[in-house]
């Protein structure tokens, strides 16, 4: 993998993002690394979120309503989560 992988990914994530974010009042963008659930809940829980947005697809039968993600976030979470499908 190239060494600027990880860089290239969130500018490009970002890019996507930002033009959708400019539409909602105190939208924050923010891309972490790591294993997404556990990254995104303990971004959240860390910076005092009180809800997040994600989106949602279908993997297998085990997932049929959710995301794997989704899944893992809705179930764990401490706040409210909104997903988009």
């Amino acid at each position: 993998m190239p060494e600027n992988h990880f860089e290239v990914a969130r500018a490009t994530v970002k890019g996507e993002l930002i033009p959708l974010a400019k539409t909602l009042a105190d939208a924050e963008i923010v891309v972490v690394a790591g294993h997404s659930a556990r990254s995104t809940l303990d971004y959240a829980e860390e910076d005092a979120k009180d809800c997040i947005v994600l989106a949602s697809h279908r993997l297998g039968m085990q997932n049929l309503f959710l995301g794997a993600t989704a899944a893992r976030v809705v179930r764990q979470a401490k706040f409210s989560v909104h997903v988009v499908r």
